[in-house]
């Protein structure tokens, strides 16, 4: 098996000649992209997608950066083998994630769980974008799961996922994990995913403690008492964590937001400390959420992806 690469360098393994456009990229360097509902197997033009969205960025600049980004990926490619870019040229681009959305480069429809492997593969969809490769994308569905968000019984409730359903595939291909399991994937948004026995996403529950802990960090008057920049692999306290758990735990969360404050002000907690403590303030609330969502009624291996 050759290496598949992303086209800002996020490998995953698959064919030389084709490049993953990951939800990590879509995040980190095209925010806020304007989206476009899927048509027919067409070539999509530009003008039609910027128009009357109202939300941040370009479409325009997404394009170029996306273009660079996959010119950049067979240059390295040819760099790497000795090959020349033309012989390296990716026969598709496939595509998970955000960029699968609304706020995307194409919006895909989610496929409804439970989903396995072969599910998504056959709802797949291949667009056209001669402006930004002469190579077709193929977009990889998001997996959705129906329910009353309202309802008394927590098994009902409904969630969704881009992106995530890609890397669950990959583990149970590349990685075997017995099933059922329950996955935990950390990031802006915390999901656990549960994988049934037949190797298909059935259920899932989703948190906004990434994006929350990145907002309080920098939108609130707790910006003061926390680190300038997130925390980029350090290894947290585990006792502080803890601490920050049994914090929310007896006080609650906005309480316990606002107790960082107090530590940081009145006992010299440093901005690194209270980071942890911030994060197990959130991981209380998640855990909280999990305990309630009936997803460990039934005994379930666990697998961490961070």
């Amino acid at each position: 098996m050759e290496r598949k690469r992303c086209c800002l360098e996020h490998g995953v393994a698959g064919g030389v000649n084709h490049y993953y456009i990951c939800d990590r990229c879509r995040h980190q360097q095209y925010p806020g992209l304007p989206g476009q509902r899927p048509g027919g197997d067409r070539e999509e033009p530009d003008a039609a997608r910027d128009q009357g969205r109202g939300l941040r960025g370009s479409l325009g600049a997404f394009s170029s950066a996306l273009r660079e980004g996959i010119d950049g990926a067979v240059a390295d490619a040819a760099r790497r083998t000795g090959k020349t870019p033309e012989e390296l040229a990716p026969s598709m681009c496939i595509a998970s994630g955000m960029i699968t959305s609304e706020l995307g480069l194409c919006e895909i429809p989610h496929l409804a769980a439970p989903a396995g492997l072969d599910d998504l593969a056959s709802h797949v969809v291949a667009r056209r974008f001669a402006g930004i490769s002469p190579s077709p994308f193929v977009f990889i569905p998001g997996v959705k799961i129906p329910g009353d968000p309202f309802a008394e019984d927590p098994v009902a409730s409904p969630d969704m996922m881009r992106g995530e359903e890609t890397q669950i595939m990959g583990l149970l291909v590349n990685r075997s994990p017995s099933t059922p399991v329950l996955v935990t994937i950390l990031g802006s948004h915390t999901k656990f995913i549960v994988v049934d026995a037949q190797g298909r996403i059935s259920r899932s529950l989703t948190t906004l403690s990434g994006e929350l802990i990145k907002a309080i960090n920098s939108a609130t008057i707790l910006s003061s008492s926390l680190p300038r920049h997130m925390p980029d692999r350090r290894a947290a306290s585990a006792e502080l964590v803890r601490k920050g758990i049994r914090l929310a735990e007896g006080s609650g969360f906005t309480r316990s937001l606002f107790a960082l404050r107090l530590l940081n002000r009145l006992s010299s907690l440093g901005p690194e400390d209270c980071f942890d403590l911030l994060a197990g303030v959130a991981a209380a609330e998640d855990l909280r959420a999990l305990l309630t969502s009936g997803l460990l009624d039934a005994p379930l291996r666990t697998v961490l992806l961070a």
